[in-house]
């Protein structure tokens, strides 16, 4: 049979346009690279690829065993085979009576096959002289299945192909990477030609409106030296999970949630430049249910153990506020939304003030800027615990609850290019099973340093 390449095929054969890191996957395969990883974005068409390799490969070769995978059934028989269905189709490249939903089979030594994301016993048992192995969306594909599948790689013109979005370091693919053993194509939305010549020239695929849409739900605008900020077309725009996995197709090595990274946290916690100084509070009081009431506490920047009360009498939580004021602790805020001012008027009795923060207040304006505002105070107070962390003035207690709170709090789908805030609290209680009462009060005592500093004037119900 004539051969041709790759590129050829799915330019020539296919119909398929042309950009370089569709180039660079099909030539990865025509230098003969035995095993092939292919890290994306979203929306750059690496299904189709995939699928032009799949079809190239039976299509080209007198016997050959092309077998397919990805992360679920649905993925496969809808998305990788509904790709290769339909460029069969579009291109006849085979008769109709050959074709299956997931199955085209040209002869007994030479097919195409869906192998089943749930039984490892459906990648078993295949050999061929030639054979090519395509695994979609490969991070969420179990270990049992890829093994089971480069087992069978035991000729010499076997190739295996791995296309995936960054999504979980805890996966196959990441390891793979780290080992030197695979051939990597990485491909980031930036690079596009419909995002990087701000035109679409490729019908369906990742645009630079849909681009910027989702900057503005997953990031924020930064400052060109901001060591955490990319450039797209004039604006800088601050690195974040769903952006690195999304659209720059790059792991995000922090492995945080939202604004506060798990490289922010893990370093705040093994910090030992902070310095002691003034002493400040932080009190999320319990709304009711299973929530506990927390106090953090702060001797300048350096944490300490966290007060859990599990009492639900707003007198025994009065009296510890203030015997902790009494030992020092005398810059205090406390969240008492939906109950305003019932700390705060009973420690005003005894001659204790406090800063009562409403979360849906309106932002006091210290981190504004021409790029940047935030919404509300709760949306401050996480943005300035950030800054902090970012500066390495913290050291956090080792709490593993704490952790996980603060690393899950994510900007608002509703967050507009020039306000943003954080997601609602229910949905973050409902994503950790419980409310996050210690990363609002550890949030709560660094705010009572800059209501301090600001000098906010205290018992006002803002």
């Amino acid at each position: 049979m004539q051969q041709t390449t790759p590129s050829e095929f799915a330019h020539s054969r296919l119909g398929l346009t042309s950009w370089k890191k569709f180039d660079a996957i099909f030539e990865a395969v025509e230098a003969g690279h035995r095993r092939i990883l292919v890290r994306s974005a979203n929306g750059v068409g690496k299904t189709t690829a995939l699928a032009a390799l799949c079809n190239w490969k039976l299509s080209t070769s007198d016997e050959c065993i092309v077998l397919t995978t990805s992360s679920s059934e649905k993925q496969l028989r809808h998305n990788l085979w509904g790709e290769i269905r339909a460029q069969a189709m579009k291109a006849n490249l085979y008769e109709p009576k050959d074709i299956t939903d997931t199955r085209i089979k040209l002869g007994e030594k030479r097919f195409m096959l869906a192998v089943s994301p749930a039984k490892p016993e459906s990648a078993q048992g295949f050999h061929a002289a030639s054979m090519l192995i395509a695994v979609d969306e490969a991070t969420g594909v179990r270990r049992d299945i890829l093994s089971s599948l480069i087992a069978t790689a035991s000729s010499d013109d076997v190739q295996i192909v791995m296309i995936y979005n960054p999504i979980t370091p805890d996966s196959f693919v990441y390891e793979a990477e780290r080992s030197g053993d695979w051939h990597l194509v990485t491909i980031s939305a930036l690079e596009h030609p419909n995002v990087a010549k701000k035109k679409t020239k490729i019908a369906g695929a990742v645009t630079l409106k849909a681009t910027e849409h989702n900057l503005k739900l997953w990031s924020e605008e930064a400052a060109p030296d901001d060591g955490e900020s990319f450039e797209l077309h004039g604006k800088w725009w601050r690195k974040t999970l769903e952006v690195c996995r999304r659209i720059l197709g790059q792991w995000y090595d922090d492995f945080g949630e939202g604004i506060i990274s798990r490289a922010l946290v893990n370093a705040a916690i093994t910090n030992t430049n902070a310095e002691r100084g003034a002493k400040s509070m932080g009190v999320d009081l319990a709304g009711g249910g299973k929530d506990e009431t927390v106090i953090a506490r702060f001797d300048g920047g350096i944490g300490l153990p966290l007060i859990v009360m599990r009492s639900s009498k707003i007198l025994d939580i009065v009296s510890r506020i203030e015997e902790e004021y009494r030992s020092g602790f005398t810059r205090i805020a406390i969240d008492e939304t939906g109950v305003i001012g019932t700390a705060s008027e009973l420690l005003a009795v005894r001659d204790i003030k406090v800063h009562s923060v409403a979360f849906s207040a309106k932002a006091i304006g210290t981190y504004d800027s021409r790029v940047r505002t935030l919404g509300n105070r709760r949306m401050e107070m996480y943005y300035h615990l950030r800054e902090e962390l970012r500066a390495e003035k913290l050291q956090l207690v080792d709490d593993g609850k704490l952790a996980e709170e603060l690393c899950t709090m994510k900007l608002s789908t509703k967050s507009t290019n020039d306000k943003y805030y954080l997601e609602p609290k229910e949905n973050i209680t409902a994503r950790l099973g419980h409310s996050p009462d210690r990363a609002d009060a550890t949030a709560l005592a660094r705010y009572a340093n800059l209501l301090a500093e600001y000098d906010a004037k205290p018992l006002v119900m803002f």
